[in-house]
């Protein structure tokens, strides 16, 4: 919810282009009041042990897993490739669940499940059961992740040890539900740790380690608007990443950068989760993309709006926004094109401000692609940063897909 428009004096718009260039979407916002300046950043020192040498794990995720259920060359296919890329650990999602009649529980379809996973497993591969999204946060989703960890353990009673779920692994991000980017982060933070408590409790006595993914900044005062990841208990703020890790037993740490030195770089932005996560005994795995993103720009706008449409000639672009009950719709247009159509709409619900600048934000910053020689260079100096540090448990490439279909 935006309180008062007229009241932003400072936003940014992370806009993606699609393919072809003919279309943009909005993938986020981030409003202030002000433009809050950061606070020092917090360093905390890596411990380390180079005593005891430990196996460091390389993980990847697999989200195909009805598919992979019903075809057995697409099956062949994930076999090679654990086995040529060496991948001691994999997050398979939770296939689609069979709701049992005139009851709510959930049941997996052992028949087609359990070959998969014993496959996996003669790999040497470590397998987790996965399952996010950013809706999961709140509390009739969160009912469902229940029954399906539920079914889950079920599951694993009934077959075989060599053909069980050894994990839970939750990818929830739950920073892009709207409104994450302004003063509702905390609340939605504070349902994120909920969510994160619910599970370790449904997990009590199973057995199964708990491991949840988190960007790489969950540790930072937001750069725009100045917004800290707090969550709220006990009427008290408190950091969000030291309760993840308090709660769960690994994290993945998506880092969405290409390079792996420098103050904007991999090893730099996973330090201190690392560091912290050595301090409780919890092991970081440090993720890199490989998916095929769009290039994104951040559109920058600041200073007092005012009411109406954009004013001709002020500005080549504005951003543009009106109120509809608790919801603020949003338009980045050519001032002349948001008056098309126009004709039904009340001027004065507006409130404009001019675009102060446009940064780039390249996707071949963001994800490697295709650049298998760079991700293999990457990962083998965050390897060698890190290799000793107690908090360090190895590298997760997302996910299989994309990254089978690199050739060495």
């Amino acid at each position: 919810m935006v309180p008062s428009l007229e009241s932003i004096r400072f936003g940014v718009l992370s806009v993606a282009n699609h393919p072809g260039g003919d279309r943009l979407t909005v993938q986020s916002i981030r409003l202030s009041a002000k433009r809050v300046a950061r606070s020092e950043e917090r360093i905390v020192p890596l411990e380390r042990d180079t005593a005891t040498a430990t196996a460091l794990e390389r993980a990847t995720w697999v989200w195909n897993t009805d598919s992979l259920m019903r075809h057995l060359p697409l099956q062949d296919a994930l076999v090679s490739y654990l086995r040529r890329e060496r991948i001691t650990k994999a997050f398979v999602q939770i296939p689609a669940p069979h709701e049992d009649p005139g009851s709510s529980r959930f049941t997996l379809d052992m028949a087609r499940l359990q070959p998969l996973i014993a496959r996996m497993r003669q790999c040497g591969v470590t397998v987790h059961a996965l399952e996010g999204a950013p809706d999961m946060i709140h509390a009739d989703r969160q009912d469902v992740l229940i029954r399906l960890l539920e079914a889950v353990v079920a599951y694993n009673d009934r077959v075989p040890p060599d053909a069980r779920f050894q994990g839970v692994h939750l990818d929830v991000e739950p920073y892009l539900l709207s409104g994450f980017g302004s003063a509702r982060r905390a609340d939605i933070l504070s349902s994120y740790i909920m969510l994160l408590k619910r599970v370790r409790a449904a997990l009590t006595g199973t057995g199964l380690t708990f491991g949840a993914d988190i960007p790489c900044w969950l540790d930072n005062q937001d750069e725009w608007n100045g917004e800290r990841n707090e969550y709220i208990e006990d009427e008290a703020r408190r950091p969000v990443l030291d309760a993840v890790l308090d709660i769960v037993d690994e994290i993945g740490i998506m880092n969405y950068r290409t390079r792996a030195e420098g103050t904007n770089g991999i090893i730099h932005a996973a330090s201190n989760e690392i560091a912290l996560a050595g301090a409780r005994g919890k092991k970081v795995l440090v993720a890199l993309e490989t998916e095929l993103l769009p290039d994104e720009w951040l559109v920058i706008f600041r200073g007092e709006p005012y009411r109406g449409f954009p004013i001709e000639g002020s500005a080549p672009y504005h951003v543009t926004m009106r109120m509809q009950g608790e919801d603020a719709q949003v338009w980045y247009l050519p001032n002349s094109e948001l008056r098309v159509g126009s004709v039904e709409w009340i001027e004065s619900e507006f409130v404009s401000w001019p675009v102060h600048r446009l940064a780039p934000v390249p996707a071949s910053g963001i994800t490697f692609g295709n650049d298998r020689n760079a991700l293999d260079s990457a990962e083998a100096a965050v390897v060698k940063a890190f290799r000793s540090a107690k908090g360090f448990g190895g590298t997760a490439v997302h996910h299989w897909e994309r990254h089978q279909q690199h050739e060495r």
